[in-house]
Formats: structure tokens, C-alpha cells, sequence
């Protein structure tokens, strides 16, 4: 078994070339939280967010983060509204946030709550907060 504890866009990208090589029961990864704040009076765990999109085929290589393809109207619109934009959120991430936020306020574990909002994995490594 090996155990890492990661976070960040470098974080992500380490965990990935690492299941190439490693077999998901034999990984856990745990994920930095230092960076979670909440914006626009959502919870955001950005770090999970990467790790869950890496381990999903979703992260964005152009990027280095979030899920590839997303779009930005929601952060764009908020900006035309006056809202601070600086922290940038894309669409597939705030649908994670809104799902997190609804399972939270419910009593729901978050990474739960993550999952739920990810496709399917035929095979995942176990990863906590």
C-alpha cells in the first residue's frame, strides 16, 4: 500500500502518473484542505476538486486544473453583477459546489458528496480529505 498526501495542480498531476503504475487498491491518497474557503457562499476544496477530475480523466492538461472543456458563463455573469471574480470557478466545478453544499447542509459527508457528482470509475484509488 502506499499512502500520499497531496494537493494542488502538481499534487494531481503526481497522483496521475503514479496510477499508472501503482493498482488503485493499493493507493490512498490524502488531500490537502488548507486551500478550502468558501466563495459566493459556497464551499469550495479546490485541491479535492483536481484530484477528483484526475482520477475521473476530466482534469484539463491545458489548464492544470479544473475539468477540460468547462465553460465560464456563470463566472462571467457573477462578474457583470459586481461579484469578485479573482477566484475562478467554471461551470463543472460549481455544479460539484452546489452538490457539496446541498449534501452538507443536509448532514452528508463532502467527499461523499463529491463522488456522487463525478461519473462512474470503474477502478479508483481510496482518497480522503
Amino acid at each position: 500500500m502506499i499512502v500520499v498526501l497531496t494537493g494542488g495542480t502538481g499534487g494531481a498531476k503526481f497522483v496521475d502518473g503514479l496510477r499508472q503504475v501503482v493498482p488503485s487498491k493499493d493507493l490512498t491518497i490524502i488531500v490537502n484542505t488548507g486551500d478550502d474557503l468558501e466563495w459566493w457562499g459556497l464551499y469550495v476544496s479546490p485541491d479535492l476538486d483536481s484530484i477528483t477530475y484526475v482520477l475521473a480523466g476530466l482534469l484539463s492538461k491545458e489548464r492544470g486544473w479544473g475539468v477540460k472543456g468547462d465553460t465560464f458563463f456563470c463566472l462571467q455573469a457573477m462578474g457583470d453583477l459586481g461579484e469578485p471574480i479573482w477566484f475562478t470557478l467554471a461551470t463543472a466545478i460549481l455544479r460539484s459546489t452546489c452538490c457539496a453544499r446541498n449534501c452538507l447542509s443536509k448532514a452528508r459527508p463532502y467527499l461523499r458528496s463529491q463522488l456522487k457528482s463525478q461519473p462512474r470509475w470503474v477502478s479508483r484509488p481510496k482518497f480522503f480529505p
